[in-house]
């Protein structure tokens, strides 16, 4: 199942297109595929800022979490997003981006990610 999903991502990010994806496809590729795809395509700054977010969202989603885990968490994206102010514009900087600065806070209150997703229903 897994390596269905992951050949018909890899299909078509090489037709350049993708659409039609499902939310947990969208993580996958954020979390797993992503890093590799940006590590030699993008300038180190840049590659070390997106790597970072998506070892975040990788952390995040973990089906077990620990507190002193999400204190760091906290940290870290914190710092990442310093980092990605030194790389964009002003611009690029919505309140979505600076919602990832409560994610770790909201895992604390309610527990892994996977209680509260919607990927069962969407399947």
């Amino acid at each position: 199942m897994v390596m269905h999903l992951i050949y018909d991502i890899i299909y078509m990010l090489m037709r350049k297109k993708i659409f039609g994806l499902k939310s947990h496809e969208r993580h996958i590729i954020l979390q797993h595929l992503l890093p590799f795809a940006v590590r030699r395509i993008l300038p180190e700054m840049v590659s070390a800022a997106v790597i970072r977010i998506s070892i975040f969202f990788k952390k995040l989603s973990s089906p077990i979490i620990r507190i002193s885990d999400m204190e760091s968490l906290e940290a870290d994206i914190a710092e990442t997003l310093s980092l990605l102010e030194t790389i964009f514009l002003p611009s690029f900087f919505d309140i979505m981006v600076h919602l990832m600065v409560h994610l770790p806070a909201q895992a604390r209150i309610a527990g892994p990610v996977h209680f509260r997703s919607m990927w069962p229903v969407e399947r």
